[in-house]
């Protein structure tokens, strides 16, 4: 049977380096409760158990990914169904069409 690891953090800031830098510290389950911290004023039983470390990709990078593929679809799929319309005429007699339409005292002056 494999040895059951734990994670814990050391919570003597003032004195451990390990501590300060917030590092996870892995204890075979059985072994000594010590902060195996270089430093000679940490004391060394001073542990706290924490959740095992995550492996992976974090949740919020999957779901930003999973939404921008989501509306990239959504927008590809619009496209595709309004896009099926021939285009408009952009010929002289359109375009004088549209600046009339849109400035109406154009029309006044080219009669």
């Amino acid at each position: 049977m494999a040895a059951k690891i734990k994670y814990y953090r050391c919570q003597n800031r003032a004195k451990c380096e390990l501590a300060k830098n917030r590092q996870t510290v892995e204890i075979i389950e059985g072994k000594r409760f010590v902060c195996p911290s270089s430093e000679p004023n940490c004391e060394r039983t001073f542990l706290r158990e924490i959740d095992p470390p995550r492996r992976g990709i974090p949740k919020p990078i999957l779901v930003g990914a999973g939404a921008s593929v989501g509306v990239a679809l959504l927008g590809a799929l619009l496209w595709v169904l309004f896009s099926g319309d021939e285009p408009k005429s952009t010929g002289p007699q359109a375009v004088e069409a549209a600046l009339t339409e849109v400035w109406p005292w154009l029309k006044k002056q080219s009669q």
